[in-house]
């Protein structure tokens, strides 16, 4: 039976189908935004450019692989502030596709406007378009909620309306093989045209996800296993045309279908296996499984603990929630560490199940215990189209706050179990501590491989270049009244210091966003 959340979807996700013309070929550009601004620190520029460009997605390079086969002319760019974003890509292009996260779509819809003045016809698509499809139709001519090869090709030949909303009811699709994406993969991953240790290679083994986290966009989104066919011809492509390089598994939950997709590992000669990542559950992951693992070279693992109080399912811990579920994690961890060298444990910090100082604490005693697992923190998000949203928006705890200011540091409702300003307080010492000397001389001293030390290194820099941004939160939060009546419901207009940060963070494009189009919140 269908949720509220998904018919209310379904509903305003209605293709507009233009009146049929002729199939045209075109020029098309297909653009991936992977930060946040045009402005950065110089921190942070850093770790883009090392490492926050191999964040590349896999969907973009499939919608060029598509219009390839249509015969149309396809340019495909990542922009990681390397350049000015519209430079990417040719001046004379007839579409352009643009993919992007809610904490860039303020760079996109500047970006949608700049393309529209060289009447190119503007196509949002990934995690934006797909969780606030009304609010990015204001900006781009077509927003697409998911795609198949089908409707890609009839937006690229100009068969869709200006206006339109493209839905294709999350249908399984096929993946273009490897060799098809072959040079956008390098144009996303190589330094100065050659590969390096970080350079990765992005692959599926499955779309969609089965299980139904209320704060994820993958919800609702139905589990489909790749054939093993086309993942093992992949494989064998990347080994000989990209050996040794890190492959990605870009699955939301790797191995659900477990037997299945390690069996194509195995098939391959040790000699041809690549070292892998993946993000997978807890729950999955059973002693022999994780012996699997890494046997086929599985080098970094990255379950999602969340919270000590919730998403049991996941981590393999029902029924059990604070300390309980702890000392389960904690054996499960301890396993996970005598086969993997390469492990990152992911964590929402203020759930609505979170019991303040409790889970904060078992949080602490998680990061202490494991130096060698790198713990990745966040506030949930309350993205567009999940049942967590609904439920916000049913409790009046959603913010007024336009999706364009969805970047960190940012609180998006009225937490349920701390006040703002504790809640903050709680992060910043959670990542003081994972980011602290004493704790990353003790990890580099842990038992891992030395492209894990590079990666926690990479990240810790990020953590560190953070924080005074959440720092600065924190004090407007405790010093300016109308900043912390807002975010305990009490005032709706938004605040002057989100502006200011879109305004630093855009730059010279912040004027394509003026303040008037700012405070419109449609979904």
């Amino acid at each position: 039976m269908r949720s509220e959340v998904q018919v209310k979807l379904e509903e305003r996700c209605i293709v507009q189908m233009a009146t049929p013309r002729p199939r045209k070929k075109s020029n098309i550009g297909v653009l991936e935004i992977l930060t946040d601004g045009v402005e950065t620190s110089g921190l942070e520029r850093f770790y883009t450019t090392v490492f926050g460009r191999q964040y590349y997605s896999i969907m973009p390079q499939v919608i060029a692989a598509w219009c390839r086969r249509s015969g149309h002319r396809v340019s495909y760019a990542t922009y990681y502030g390397q350049a000015r974003p519209e430079s990417l890509l040719p001046d004379d292009l007839d579409v352009v596709f643009v993919a992007s996260f809610s904490k860039s779509s303020a760079l996109a819809y500047a970006l949608a406007k700049l393309f529209r003045a060289r009447g190119v016809i503007t196509v949002l698509g990934g995690p934006h378009g797909r969780s606030f499809p009304d609010d990015a139709q204001r900006y781009f001519d077509i927003v697409v909620v998911d795609c198949d090869q089908s409707s890609i090709n009839d937006i690229a030949s100009g068969k869709c309306d200006v206006g339109s909303i493209i839905t294709c009811g999350r249908k399984a699709f096929r993946i273009p093989p490897l060799a098809e994406r072959y040079n956008d993969i390098r144009t996303a991953s190589c330094y100065f045209g050659r590969s390096f240790r970080l350079s990765i290679v992005s692959l599926l083994t499955s779309t969609g996800c089965p299980y139904s986290c209320d704060f994820c966009t993958d919800w609702n989104n139905p589990y489909s296993l790749r054939d093993t066919g086309d993942l093992q011809a992949d494989l064998e492509f990347a080994a000989q045309r990209f050996p040794g390089r890190l492959i990605a598994f870009h699955d939301p939950n790797f191995g659900v279908n477990f037997d299945n997709t390690l069996s194509v590992l195995e098939n391959l000669s040790p000699e041809k296996r690549n070292p892998y990542i993946v993000e997978s559950s807890l729950s999955i992951l059973k002693p022999k499984r994780i012996q699997r693992l890494a046997a086929t070279n599985c080098v970094y693992l990255a379950p999602g603990i969340e919270s000590w109080e919730d998403y049991g399912s996941k981590a393999g811990t029902s029924g059990r929630t604070g300390n309980e579920k702890f000392s389960k994690v904690v054996e499960h961890f301890e396993l996970l560490g005598q086969h993997l060298p390469g492990l990152q444990a992911n964590f929402l910090i203020g759930s609505d199940a979170d019991h303040s100082e409790e889970s904060i604490n078992l949080t602490k005693e998680f990061i202490l215990r494991f130096p060698n697992v790198f713990p990745v923190l966040n506030f949930p998000i309350a993205f567009g189209g999940t049942p967590m949203r609904e439920s916000l928006r049913q409790q009046d705890r959603l913010l007024p706050l336009s999706p364009i200011f969805y970047s960190n540091p940012v609180i998006t409702h009225i937490p349920k179990s701390y006040d703002p300003i504790a809640l903050v307080s709680h992060m910043i010492d959670l990542m003081e501590l994972t980011a602290s000397r004493k704790l990353f001389v003790r990890r580099m001293r842990a038992s891992i491989s030395h492209t894990t030390r590079i990666v926690f290194s990479l990240l810790t820099l990020k953590l560190t270049s953070y924080l005074p941004e959440l720092r600065e939160f924190s004090t407007l939060l405790k010093a300016d009244r109308t900043f912390l009546n807002f975010h305990e419901g009490r005032e709706s207009s938004i605040p002057e210091y989100y502006h200011w940060r879109l305004d630093r963070r855009l730059g010279r494009l912040a004027p394509l966003i003026p303040r008037s189009e700012r405070q419109t919140v449609l979904c």
